[in-house]
């Protein structure tokens, strides 16, 4: 399959690029839509680039009409010989094709520019169906070709065949590691039955019945003294301002900012959150003869 660049127009000039400058025109066919690229290549050794990078500017039209982005920045190293190339665009039949740069430098004003434009090959669908194992690169992988059945595949040599471990099993060892009681129905300890490397997932499908066997929750089954603290402290010490967004009104949340983040003006008590912004209001009334509380005994 020929894949070669086509090489439509090349031009060479000095030009001063400073300011907006044409490097090529070409009509790529008449005839034809053509799929193109360019490329710009900056100094030739005597008169080349002030070494001073940047961005600089490439800008196309096709048929007098501006190929967006316009333009198209390119930030250059200090390298005083440069190349650019543009991405591949189509051309219409009997379009023009003008390729411009522009350079930031001011010193940049006799630079030796040449400039190609290519046709970027294309495969057609024959030639995707008229592949050549025998002259293409993909023949060298001759070993594909003897892999034919699955007594060939590889991923299940070692695996385990055993029978897999039940439902209980399989809760037994979940359960010693949290609980002190475990449900009746988690019987024995699975630690050693199966290894990480030994499971083939599809020998002795029970193991899928076994699964549906799981409880979601039974009342057999009690926490120990150490994981019923750590959920009471990780409660009581957890900010309210990780909830406060999305508690509801009636929570225990709007309780907490309400003791320790409200003011009452006016016959409205506001709760605010803990960032200043109001939370919910409520509508009070108060009494001037009221007694107010002043202790609590046991």
């Amino acid at each position: 399959m020929a894949n070669a660049l086509n090489q439509l127009d090349t031009e060479n000039a000095d030009v001063n690029l400073t300011s907006q400058v044409t490097v090529l025109t070409h009509t790529p066919s008449v005839s034809e839509a053509l799929q193109c690229q360019g490329i710009i290549f900056f100094g030739d050794g005597a008169k080349n680039l002030d070494g001073s990078g940047g961005d600089f500017e490439v800008s196309i039209t096709i048929g007098g009409v501006v190929l967006e982005p316009d333009p198209q920045v390119v930030t250059f190293s200090t390298a005083v010989r440069s190349t650019v190339f543009t991405s591949s665009f189509p051309v219409p039949a009997n379009k023009q094709v003008i390729l411009k740069v522009k350079s930031p430098n001011v010193a940049d004003t006799d630079v030796d520019v040449t400039a190609y434009l290519y046709q970027v090959p294309s495969i057609s669908l024959s030639e995707m169906k008229n592949f050549d194992p025998a002259n293409d690169t993909v023949a060298t992988v001759t070993s594909v070709g003897t892999c034919t059945t699955n007594t060939d595949m590889r991923g299940t040599n070692g695996a385990y065949t055993g029978t897999p471990p039940t439902a209980d099993a399989i809760g037994t060892d979940a359960a010693s590691k949290v609980l002190v009681t475990p449900a009746n129905k988690l019987a024995t300890d699975i630690t050693g039955n199966v290894a990480a490397n030994n499971m083939r997932g599809t020998d002795n499908a029970a193991l899928a019945t076994e699964l549906a066997k799981v409880p979601k929750s039974d009342s057999n089954v009690i926490f120990n003294t150490t994981a019923i603290n750590g959920v009471a402290d990780a409660v009581l010490g957890r900010a309210v301002s990780n909830v406060e967004n999305t508690a509801d009104v009636y929570s225990l949340a709007t309780l907490i900012l309400a003791a320790l983040n409200s003011a009452v003006a006016s016959g409205t008590w506001t709760i605010k959150k803990t960032g200043g912004t109001t939370k919910t209001t409520r509508t009070v009334s108060s009494d001037s003869n009221a007694e107010p509380i002043t202790g609590i005994t046991t």
